[in-house]
């Protein structure tokens, strides 16, 4: 699992690609976590490049996604590909989330 990262404004884009499962979520959730730590208000996460996401991986946002409600700052998951929008979907999680059509739209552009 690799991701990049980049301010924009005050938020912070991470932007991962590849496969979010079992193998793969400990390690990402941890570096999420450290760089959650010292974000600005908001987070945004461009999910364009997930194409696999299973349950663990979809816990990894459902605990960033509560620290950061409960700390009052935002998170977005931009741009999801059909079949991790389905898993979201299927756990009941899509009213959880703040989702944007694209990185763009979750920055709180048009």
């Amino acid at each position: 699992m690799q991701f990049t990262e980049k301010q924009v404004g005050d938020a912070m884009v991470i932007s991962p690609q590849g496969r979010l499962d079992a193998t793969t979520s400990p390690g990402f959730e941890r570096a999420v976590l450290e760089k959650a730590a010292s974000v600005q208000p908001h987070l945004v996460f461009d999910l364009s490049g997930i194409e696999y996401l299973s349950s663990a991986g979809l816990r990894v946002f459902a605990l960033v996604q509560k620290k950061w409600s409960a700390a009052g700052k935002r998170v977005v998951l931009c741009a999801p590909q059909p079949q991790v929008l389905k898993v979201f979907d299927l756990a009941g999680f899509t009213g959880f989330f703040q989702f944007a059509g694209s990185v763009q739209e979750g920055l709180g552009g048009e």
